[in-house]
Protein backbone atom coordinates (compact mmCIF):
# COMPACT_ATOMS: atom_id res chain seq x y z
CA UNK A 1 0.00 0.00 0.00
CA UNK A 2 1.83 3.49 -1.05
CA UNK A 3 1.84 6.22 1.48
CA UNK A 4 -0.09 8.37 -0.57
CA UNK A 5 -2.95 5.97 -0.48
CA UNK A 6 -2.59 5.21 3.64
CA UNK A 7 -2.66 8.95 3.97
CA UNK A 8 -5.58 9.24 2.00
CA UNK A 9 -7.60 6.49 3.43
CA UNK A 10 -6.72 7.83 6.62
CA UNK A 11 -7.91 10.83 6.01
CA UNK A 12 -11.29 9.57 5.26
CA UNK A 13 -11.96 8.38 8.31
CA UNK A 14 -11.46 11.34 10.79
CA UNK A 15 -14.55 12.87 11.30
CA UNK A 16 -15.20 16.61 10.46
CA UNK A 17 -16.40 18.81 13.41
CA UNK A 18 -19.75 21.14 12.56
CA UNK A 19 -17.40 24.08 13.01
CA UNK A 20 -14.13 23.69 11.41
CA UNK A 21 -12.68 27.45 12.40
CA UNK A 22 -9.59 25.87 14.02
CA UNK A 23 -8.94 22.84 11.30
CA UNK A 24 -7.04 25.17 9.39
CA UNK A 25 -4.22 27.74 10.21
CA UNK A 26 -5.84 30.45 8.26
CA UNK A 27 -9.33 30.27 10.02
CA UNK A 28 -7.75 30.38 13.27
CA UNK A 29 -6.69 34.68 13.02
CA UNK A 30 -10.29 35.16 11.76
CA UNK A 31 -12.38 36.58 13.85
CA UNK A 32 -15.89 35.38 15.29
CA UNK A 33 -19.08 36.95 15.51
CA UNK A 34 -21.55 36.24 18.36
CA UNK A 35 -25.11 35.24 16.85
CA UNK A 36 -27.52 37.77 18.07
CA UNK A 37 -29.88 36.44 21.34
CA UNK A 38 -33.02 38.75 20.63
CA UNK A 39 -35.91 37.52 18.63
CA UNK A 40 -37.23 39.57 15.78
CA UNK A 41 -40.86 38.87 15.11
CA UNK A 42 -40.25 40.57 11.84
CA UNK A 43 -37.33 38.38 10.56
CA UNK A 44 -38.95 35.13 11.82
CA UNK A 45 -42.09 35.56 9.86
CA UNK A 46 -39.61 36.04 6.53
CA UNK A 47 -37.84 32.86 7.31
CA UNK A 48 -41.41 30.81 7.69
CA UNK A 49 -42.31 32.32 4.10
CA UNK A 50 -39.32 31.41 2.42
CA UNK A 51 -39.27 27.93 4.23
CA UNK A 52 -43.15 27.05 4.17
CA UNK A 53 -45.01 29.49 1.76
CA UNK A 54 -47.95 27.89 0.54
CA UNK A 55 -47.54 24.70 2.96
CA UNK A 56 -50.20 25.25 5.50
CA UNK A 57 -48.86 24.61 9.14
CA UNK A 58 -45.90 23.17 8.20
CA UNK A 59 -44.14 25.21 10.63
CA UNK A 60 -45.91 24.69 13.33
CA UNK A 61 -44.46 20.71 12.93
CA UNK A 62 -40.72 20.99 12.36
CA UNK A 63 -38.97 21.93 15.56
CA UNK A 64 -36.17 24.44 13.48
CA UNK A 65 -34.05 26.89 15.59
CA UNK A 66 -31.79 29.28 14.22
CA UNK A 67 -29.26 31.73 14.47
CA UNK A 68 -28.95 35.42 13.12
CA UNK A 69 -26.43 38.16 12.60
CA UNK A 70 -26.84 41.53 11.33
CA UNK A 71 -23.83 42.66 9.11
CA UNK A 72 -23.46 44.87 6.24
CA UNK A 73 -22.60 42.87 2.62
CA UNK A 74 -23.00 45.62 0.07
CA UNK A 75 -21.34 49.11 1.67
CA UNK A 76 -24.81 50.85 2.01
CA UNK A 77 -24.84 51.33 5.85
CA UNK A 78 -27.63 49.05 6.01
CA UNK A 79 -27.31 45.86 7.37
CA UNK A 80 -28.20 42.33 5.50
CA UNK A 81 -29.10 39.67 7.74
CA UNK A 82 -27.47 35.89 7.87
CA UNK A 83 -29.46 32.97 9.27
CA UNK A 84 -28.43 29.73 9.40
CA UNK A 85 -31.05 27.00 10.56
CA UNK A 86 -30.80 23.73 12.42
CA UNK A 87 -34.34 20.71 12.40
CA UNK A 88 -34.05 17.26 10.47
CA UNK A 89 -35.92 18.69 7.57
CA UNK A 90 -33.38 21.18 6.89
CA UNK A 91 -30.16 19.56 7.17
CA UNK A 92 -28.36 16.38 5.33
CA UNK A 93 -24.58 14.82 5.07
CA UNK A 94 -23.67 18.17 3.38
CA UNK A 95 -24.89 20.70 5.60
CA UNK A 96 -27.69 22.96 6.39
CA UNK A 97 -29.62 25.66 4.76
CA UNK A 98 -28.54 29.20 5.53
CA UNK A 99 -30.56 32.37 4.15
CA UNK A 100 -29.50 36.28 3.29
CA UNK A 101 -32.17 38.75 3.68
CA UNK A 102 -31.85 42.42 3.02
CA UNK A 103 -33.87 45.16 4.40
CA UNK A 104 -35.99 47.24 1.98
CA UNK A 105 -38.83 49.66 3.46
CA UNK A 106 -38.70 47.95 6.86
CA UNK A 107 -39.21 44.27 5.14
CA UNK A 108 -37.32 41.29 5.05
CA UNK A 109 -36.53 40.24 1.29
CA UNK A 110 -34.72 37.11 0.89
CA UNK A 111 -31.47 37.71 -1.16
CA UNK A 112 -30.45 34.19 -1.33
CA UNK A 113 -31.13 30.73 0.33
CA UNK A 114 -27.97 28.51 0.41
CA UNK A 115 -27.81 24.87 1.29
CA UNK A 116 -25.19 22.41 2.31
CA UNK A 117 -23.41 25.19 4.79
CA UNK A 118 -21.35 24.23 7.52
CA UNK A 119 -20.28 26.18 9.97
CA UNK A 120 -18.78 28.86 10.27
CA UNK A 121 -19.88 31.13 7.18
CA UNK A 122 -17.12 33.30 6.82
CA UNK A 123 -17.69 37.20 5.29
CA UNK A 124 -14.82 37.78 3.44
CA UNK A 125 -13.79 41.26 2.83
CA UNK A 126 -12.80 40.61 -0.86
CA UNK A 127 -16.17 41.75 -2.53
CA UNK A 128 -18.18 41.03 -5.99
CA UNK A 129 -19.66 43.14 -7.88
CA UNK A 130 -19.95 45.22 -4.33
CA UNK A 131 -21.10 42.53 -2.17
CA UNK A 132 -18.81 40.40 0.34
CA UNK A 133 -17.89 37.00 -0.59
CA UNK A 134 -19.36 34.22 1.22
CA UNK A 135 -16.41 31.52 2.44
CA UNK A 136 -17.99 27.87 3.54
CA UNK A 137 -16.53 24.65 4.12
CA UNK A 138 -17.36 21.43 1.85
CA UNK A 139 -17.18 17.65 2.78
CA UNK A 140 -17.48 17.33 -0.84
CA UNK A 141 -18.24 18.53 -4.38
CA UNK A 142 -18.21 18.35 -8.12
CA UNK A 143 -16.36 21.30 -9.92
CA UNK A 144 -15.69 21.38 -13.47
CA UNK A 145 -16.06 17.87 -13.66
CA UNK A 146 -13.74 17.49 -10.65
CA UNK A 147 -14.65 15.79 -7.04
CA UNK A 148 -12.83 17.99 -4.48
CA UNK A 149 -13.00 16.86 -1.36
CA UNK A 150 -12.66 18.80 2.10
CA UNK A 151 -11.80 22.46 0.70
CA UNK A 152 -13.50 25.81 0.95
CA UNK A 153 -15.49 27.07 -1.20
CA UNK A 154 -16.53 30.77 -2.02
CA UNK A 155 -19.71 32.12 -3.07
CA UNK A 156 -19.56 35.35 -4.96
CA UNK A 157 -22.72 37.95 -5.98
CA UNK A 158 -24.09 37.97 -9.54
CA UNK A 159 -25.40 41.23 -9.24
CA UNK A 160 -28.39 39.73 -8.09
CA UNK A 161 -27.70 36.90 -6.03
CA UNK A 162 -25.59 34.90 -4.43
CA UNK A 163 -25.03 30.56 -5.55
CA UNK A 164 -27.58 28.86 -4.00
CA UNK A 165 -25.21 26.47 -2.09
CA UNK A 166 -21.40 26.08 -1.42
CA UNK A 167 -20.94 21.87 -2.22
CA UNK A 168 -20.04 22.03 -6.21
CA UNK A 169 -18.86 26.13 -5.66
CA UNK A 170 -15.41 27.31 -6.78
CA UNK A 171 -12.50 26.55 -4.57
CA UNK A 172 -10.75 29.49 -2.38
CA UNK A 173 -7.21 29.69 -4.06
CA UNK A 174 -4.67 27.88 -2.36
CA UNK A 175 -2.56 31.04 -1.70
CA UNK A 176 -5.74 33.11 -1.10
CA UNK A 177 -5.60 35.03 2.44
CA UNK A 178 -8.69 35.30 4.25
CA UNK A 179 -9.64 38.16 5.76
CA UNK A 180 -12.92 38.76 7.39
CA UNK A 181 -15.01 37.63 9.90
CA UNK A 182 -16.42 33.92 10.87
CA UNK A 183 -20.63 33.88 12.03
CA UNK A 184 -22.29 31.00 13.69
CA UNK A 185 -19.02 29.85 14.64
CA UNK A 186 -18.31 27.18 17.78
CA UNK A 187 -22.61 27.40 18.68
CA UNK A 188 -24.68 24.35 18.99
CA UNK A 189 -27.77 25.81 16.83
CA UNK A 190 -29.71 23.14 17.78
CA UNK A 191 -29.20 23.67 21.78
CA UNK A 192 -28.26 28.03 21.55
CA UNK A 193 -30.57 28.43 18.57
CA UNK A 194 -33.38 30.38 18.85
CA UNK A 195 -36.34 28.27 18.38
CA UNK A 196 -38.80 29.38 15.11
CA UNK A 197 -42.20 29.56 16.38
CA UNK A 198 -45.22 30.72 14.07
CA UNK A 199 -47.79 32.74 15.44
CA UNK A 200 -44.55 34.26 18.34
CA UNK A 201 -45.50 37.57 19.56
CA UNK A 202 -44.22 40.26 21.26
CA UNK A 203 -45.30 40.87 24.54
CA UNK A 204 -48.29 43.28 24.99
CA UNK A 205 -47.98 46.74 26.25
CA UNK A 206 -49.72 46.84 29.38
CA UNK A 207 -49.44 50.80 29.61
CA UNK A 208 -52.54 52.75 29.80
CA UNK A 209 -53.69 54.22 26.73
Amino acid sequence: MSHFFCVAFILLLVPIQSSVAGQTGWLAAVPRARPEIIRDVKLEAAIIKALYEGVRDAAARDRVRYLYNRVDLNGDGRPETLVYLSGLAWCGSAGCVAFVFQTVEGKYELVTQISGVETPVIVSRKRTNDWNELIGYVRWGEVEGHTLRDYYAVLQYDGRTYPDQFPGSPPLGAGDRVTGTAYFSNVNADERGLPLTPGHRRPRDRRKR
